[in-house]
């Protein structure tokens, strides 16, 4: 245990190298001059880190206190018989010098991932989980909906779950199950995705139209930018919305003109059609401290029986404990201020609403529901729980 949670902070250190070396080529120098400095203190003998915190203060015109972070480390070694490697001997020398090369910032042509995220609106210093997730499934995500810093931090996921991205494409595998199962078994072709991805080959709208042309696909999420990149992607694509909305404001959400289509609003509650309502991602983002159950709840005093819902979350089950704490870690940077919340599949049943039956084999990897033959179910390193409940009243097909 303790190898690997030094195999670990060593990943991190090199990730987060990376991450801020791709700060700075975005001149983004405050980024780094805030979160460097406890982990300068902490791994004191990793110059390269050093270096990139003294470019850092130098870029932000605080060259007097990049050298005393340089001196003060030289001065230490010294009293041991050392002296600083030869990069960061330079480096001081450069700032001592006042030299102009280190301001310069060299910006190769954004990406399209990168160019999409300034034209939504968004933030491209700030990270987004949503935006991650993205980047890990698409094969290339440089042509995705993406900033260099999520792909930087993509790297760190990685190096601490090697199969995250096969992790993630389990994900909307099962999606596409969950899918295929509400509208054969089922007779579902209303949908409402919480937390939706921007879309991909992965929407889930692309696999129930092909089933039922007529299926009716709601997407949220409560960034804006993000559904202004998404809304756009959608526009020829009949029967699906993309709309800002949010579990965490259930009753703006029950107002929204699409939602209210989609629930049939204006209808006897007895002569609604059902809907499946499909969390992957935001309940993931969303912690105790809230009231989860009567969030979802609300949605589903709305809908009629043989109505569907679907939980999926990281589990803690089967992490080690400096894993958990690492993810948490890198998601709860001040760049990216989500943290990703994990809950056991007995957690995930409880924040079901009152008078649901789980679907068998809920709480349950997902690949344990409507399985595919010669797939089974993910035992890595960081797993996933799912629940499905059915709202009473509806008998279950034969």
């Amino acid at each position: 245990m303790d190898a690997l949670a030094a195999n670990l902070h060593t990943e991190r250190l090199q990730a987060v190298e990376q991450q801020a070396e791709v700060q700075l080529q975005l001149g983004l120098h405050n980024q780094v001059t805030t979160g460097l400095p406890p982990l300068v203190q902490q791994f004191w003998r990793r110059e390269h880190l050093r270096g990139l915190l003294m470019t850092a203060l130098y870029r932000e015109q605080r060259g007097p206190d990049a050298l005393i972070l340089y001196g003060r480390y030289r001065d230490h070694l010294r009293r041991t018989g050392g002296e600083p490697g030869p990069a960061l001997q330079r480096l001081a020398m450069q700032i001592s010098a006042n030299d102009a090369s280190l301001l310069e910032v060299d910006l190769p042509p954004l990406p399209h991932a990168d160019q999409a995220v300034i034209a939504s609106g968004a933030d491209p210093g700030r990270q987004s989980i949503a935006r991650m997730c993205a980047a890990i499934i698409t094969d290339t995500p440089t042509s995705g909906y993406s900033t260099a810093l999520d792909r930087a931090s993509c790297i760190t996921d990685t190096t601490l779950v090697d199969r995250l991205r096969g992790l993630e494409v389990d994900n909307v595998e099962f999606g596409n199950r969950l899918a295929r199962a509400c509208v054969i078994h089922y007779d579902i072709t209303r949908f409402l995705e919480l937390g939706a991805l921007p879309p991909a080959w992965y929407s889930l709208h692309k696999v129930a139209q092909l089933i039922r042309p007529d299926a009716h696909v709601v997407y949220a999420n409560r960034d804006s930018a993000l559904v202004s990149h998404s809304r756009p992607r959608l526009a020829v694509e009949d029967g699906v919305e993309f709309i800002e909305g949010s579990l965490l404001d259930t009753r703006r959400l029950l107002h929204e003109p699409a939602i209210r289509a989609l629930f049939q609003l204006d209808k006897p509650q007895d002569e609604r059609a059902p809907v499946a309502i499909i969390d992957r991602h935001e309940l993931n983002t969303i912690s105790d401290a809230h009231d989860l159950k009567g969030m979802y709840g609300a949605l589903a005093a709305q809908l009629p029986a043989g109505s569907l819902i679907s939980l999926t979350g990281p589990s803690p089950e089967s992490l080690a404990p400096q894993v958990n704490e690492h993810i948490t870690e890198i998601f709860g940077t001040q760049s990216a201020p989500e943290v990703v919340h994990f809950r056991t599949g007995q957690r995930l049943a409880e924040l079901l609403p009152d008078g649901w039956q789980l679907v068998p084999p809920s709480p349950s990897d997902p690949f344990n529901f409507w399985p595919e033959p010669g797939r089974a179910g993910t035992h890595d390193l960081w797993r996933q729980n799912s629940v499905v409940a059915i709202k009473a009243g509806h008998r279950p097909p034969e």
